[in-house]
């Protein structure tokens, strides 16, 4: 149906996660985790970023291919760390336009999920208005900042 590569803050670092949205679920598949570097202002954090990705890249650029082909069940199977979520138990889902990402936060039943995707807003909203519409609020930008809008 549709995908959303995101990033998912950790306590250091951030994960790389790919987002699919299947007609009953979503499910979230790593693809990759990122140091304390990344987030890091300084030159220095930046130059660690960057060697992250060099070595890192090639791996996860591989794990991209190979997810692209494969029924959700196999994509749920390729990784220990995958996971679904079940459009059922979403309880809302906050989607908000910034200059240069799209952030969404997802309550579940069981967890609270904070994303980041510098994917087309129109293109997540999309994919979220689809499946989870009635547990969905957004914030678009506006010429003074977010502006809240169902």
């Amino acid at each position: 149906m549709g995908k959303i590569p995101v990033s998912a803050r950790l306590t250091v670092g951030s994960e790389l996660l790919t987002l699919f949205f299947t007609s009953n679920r979503i499910i979230a598949a790593r693809v990759g985790k990122r140091g304390l570097g990344e987030q890091a202002p300084s030159l220095l954090g930046k130059l660690a970023a960057t060697f992250e990705d060099l070595f890192k890249g090639g791996k996860e650029s591989v794990a991209k291919r190979g997810l692209k082909s494969i029924t959700p069940d196999e994509i749920l199977a390729s990784g220990k760390e995958n996971f679904a979520m079940l459009y059922e138990d979403v309880v809302s889902v906050e989607v908000e336009q910034t200059f240069d990402l799209t952030k969404m936060i997802m309550l579940t039943k069981e967890d609270k999920f904070e994303f980041s995707t510098k994917s087309e807003f129109e293109k997540v909203l999309g994919l979220l208005e689809r499946t989870l519409s009635s547990k969905l609020s957004v914030r678009r930008l506006a010429s003074g900042g977010p502006s809240p809008s169902k």
